[in-house]
């Protein structure tokens, strides 16, 4: 396990990258976060480009280049971890079609990658399931609750019926 690890950071010149949008179902509004880490002592000149799903739209990356297909970060990397943000809205796609965002470091080569991430998501059903899911809660909870009535009165009235009432009080 530990070999695998250090073979990765040997190759990857001492900078890692991760990519992570906290979902796994891509329905309106997504921030994905890309963590690059770099493990030199000394800060190092980077690339750091997320290529986002097809259909994500309004986009908003603080300090990035954006493209129609990616947004690009020129930065130098501190040793440690270095945080960049890209959020917009998935608006395209069918239900349950995989789609991936994949986020790169470039280092010497702007055309070869150093390190690569990716986080793979399904198309969610669109509209605003907050909304939605809060007021067929209530329906279901009216609905079970007028169910509940119904039956305890059903008993209570089949509990009367089933009483003799011809018979004759008991006496003291």
């Amino acid at each position: 396990m530990i070999v695998p690890l250090v073979l990765t950071a040997l190759l990857s010149g001492g900078v890692s990258i991760t990519i992570e949008n906290g979902v796994t179902e891509l329905s309106g509004r997504v921030e994905y976060t890309v963590q690059v880490v770099n493990r030199e002592p000394r800060p190092v000149q980077a690339d750091v480009r997320i290529a986002f799903p097809p259909g994500l739209a309004n986009l908003r990356a603080e300090g990035a280049t954006l493209s129609t297909n990616y947004a690009g970060w020129e930065a130098l990397l501190p040793t440690g971890t270095s945080t960049f943000r890209l959020s917009g809205r998935a608006d395209g796609g069918r239900p349950s079609d995989a789609v991936a965002a994949t986020a790169c470091v470039y280092l010497e080569n702007p055309t070869r990658p150093e390190v690569c991430a990716s986080d793979i998501d399904t198309i969610g059903v669109k509209g605003d399931w907050s909304v939605l899911g809060v007021v067929a809660l209530l329906m279901a909870l009216t609905g079970g609750a007028g169910a509940a009535y119904l039956l305890l009165r059903t008993r209570r009235t089949v509990t009367e019926l089933a009483t003799p009432s011809d018979r004759e009080p008991e006496r003291v």
